[in-house]
């Protein structure tokens, strides 16, 4: 099997079972948690890249669709964005554009296959931690949230970028996704510091590429 960290895949039951049950407990466990408090905006994360973040994101995000939940994803790693690629969209016109006035929300949503709307990074830009940080931005996620019943947003890697940081205004809880067999024990430390000095809520952490039976699935720790 594919490293699903660059097979830009949405997986179904048949598939990988292992893997889509445990999506399922993952969810299970977030809507645990929002009996303390609302988590409808959910950012993934991980120490660093290619560690399996936006696969997590896009299949999440379509397993919420599947339950008949009207969800989005947001892809705010502006500078290696993979959105895209998984709900087969194209990359332009998103939130760089939005956030430079060159485009309107209701321009820059675009609706998958998948059942599954999509705002994509939108074009390069070398401005990427103004717009996390932008109060333009945080507005636009106040307007999604009253469109959407879930929106997942695929955030950048946090050890060696601050844009997940900078962008904790726009989302209630961060999950943390840890590869098995390539994620160092170092950069975990690093990045639950960081997240815990920011005051993020971390919901929780997955560990994926966990091989079972000839399957790859995931495993959900509550923080």
């Amino acid at each position: 099997m594919k490293n699903e960290v660059t097979e830009y895949k949405i997986y179904n039951k048949e598939e990988n079972r292992h893997y889509i049950e445990s999506l399922s407990e993952l969810q299970s466990n977030i809507n645990l948690a929002s009996f303390k408090k609302e988590y409808k905006v959910i950012a993934i994360s991980s120490a660093n890249e290619a560690e399996g973040k936006s696969t997590l994101s896009a299949n999440l995000a379509h397993l919420y669709a599947l339950k008949g939940k009207k969800t989005l994803v947001v892809n705010l790693d502006l500078r290696k964005p993979t959105s895209h690629y998984f709900f087969k969209v194209t990359r332009e016109v998103g939130v760089v554009e939005y956030c430079g006035g060159e485009a309107t929300l209701d321009q820059i949503i675009k609706h998958s296959e998948f059942g599954v709307d999509v705002i994509t990074s939108g074009k390069k830009t070398m401005f990427a931690s103004e717009i996390v940080a932008s109060e333009k931005l945080v507005a636009l996620f106040k307007e999604l949230r009253t469109r959407y019943d879930y929106i997942i947003v695929d955030t950048s890697p946090i050890v060696d970028i601050n844009d997940t940081l900078l962008s904790k205004n726009c989302y209630d809880g961060l999950v943390l996704v840890i590869r098995q067999n390539k994620t160092k024990v170092g950069p975990i430390k690093e990045t639950i510091k960081k997240i815990n000095e920011n005051n993020i809520d971390l919901l929780g952490s997955v560990l994926v590429g966990v091989k079972q039976k000839g399957r790859y699935y995931y495993y959900y720790s509550e923080k």
